[in-house]
C-alpha cells in the first residue's frame, strides 16, 4: 500500500506532503462520495494538497493555486474528514460577501465537524451556540449540550463553561454541586476554574463537597471514538 500520512496541522505544509500527493493521485479513483461515515487516508491527503496549493510549496514545485486548493478541500470536506470541514467552514465565513446561505453551510460543516467527535470542534460549536456567532441561532441549551459533550472527553475549557452554566443555571437547571464538581476536573489546566471552585465550596454542605471531590478524584474521561480510526489504506 501507499504510504499513510499522519494528520496534518492546519496551518502549514508537513514534511509529509509528497507521501500525501501519492496517495491523493490514488483517491482519483475513489468516489468522492464513498466511505462519508469512515474517511480513508485519501481525505487526510486531499487536505494536506489543499494546503501545499493553499501556501505554494515551491519544494514540490506546486505554485499557490485557489483554485485547485478548494478542490481538494471540497473533496475531503465530501469524505466527511472533520479537519476539512472545518478548514472549509472557516474559509467560507472568512470570505467576503458571505450570504445568508454561506453560513448556513459554514454551520453545517461545523456540526457535522463536532459529531465526529473532536472535543476542541465541539467546544467552538458550544461557543457559537452561546454567543449566537454566524448562521447559529443563540441557544444557551444547546450551548450547553455541547459543552458537556466536550467536558467529558476532558476538554477542560469545556469543563469550565459547562460548570458555569450549571451554576448559573443556563441553558438547564442549576446545580452547583455539578458546577463544582466540573471546575474541580478543569481546576489543574484552568486558574479561573480553580478560583470559582474556591469561592463556590462553601456554599454546599460537607456532604455535596465529599462526593464531588470523590468523583473528581476518580474521574478519567471518556473520548468518542474518531470515525476515521481503522480505516483501511489504499491500495
Amino acid at each position: 500500500p501507499l504510504p499513510t500520512p499522519t494528520i496534518p496541522q492546519l496551518s502549514a505544509v508537513t514534511g509529509s506532503a509528497y507521501c500525501a500527493m501519492r496517495v491523493a493521485s490514488a483517491a482519483l479513483r475513489v468516489p468522492a462520495t464513498c466511505c462519508s461515515a469512515q474517511p480513508t487516508p485519501a481525505a487526510r491527503a486531499e487536505t494536506i494538497l489543499s494546503i501545499a496549493y493553499r501556501e505554494g510549496a515551491p519544494r514540490l514545485q506546486l505554485q499557490a493555486d485557489t483554485k485547485s486548493a478548494d478542490h481538494w478541500l471540497e473533496r475531503a470536506a465530501t469524505r466527511g474528514y472533520w479537519p476539512a470541514e472545518v478548514a472549509l467552514a472557516t474559509r467560507i465565513t472568512d470570505a467576503q460577501d458571505v450570504s445568508n446561505e454561506d453560513l448556513a453551510r459554514s454551520r453545517d460543516l461545523m456540526l457535522a465537524a463536532a459529531a465526529r467527535g473532536d472535543a476542541g470542534v465541539q467546544f467552538a460549536v458550544a461557543l457559537m451556540y452561546e454567543n449566537g456567532e454566524g448562521a447559529f441561532d443563540t441557544s444557551p441549551a444547546l450551548a450547553r449540550q455541547w459543552y458537556e459533550r466536550a467536558a467529558v472527553q476532558g476538554y477542560a475549557r469545556a469543563q469550565m463553561r459547562l460548570g458555569t452554566h450549571l451554576a448559573n443555571g443556563t441553558g438547564g437547571p442549576g446545580d452547583a454541586s455539578q458546577a463544582y464538581f466540573w471546575w474541580l476536573l478543569a481546576a489543574p489546566h484552568d486558574a479561573e476554574a480553580r478560583a470559582f471552585a474556591e469561592r463556590i465550596r462553601p456554599t454546599l454542605d460537607l456532604a455535596q463537597v465529599a462526593d464531588a471531590e470523590q468523583r473528581a478524584q476518580g474521574w478519567q474521561p471518556r473520548r468518542e471514538r474518531s470515525p476515521g480510526e481503522g480505516c483501511m489504506a489504499l491500495p
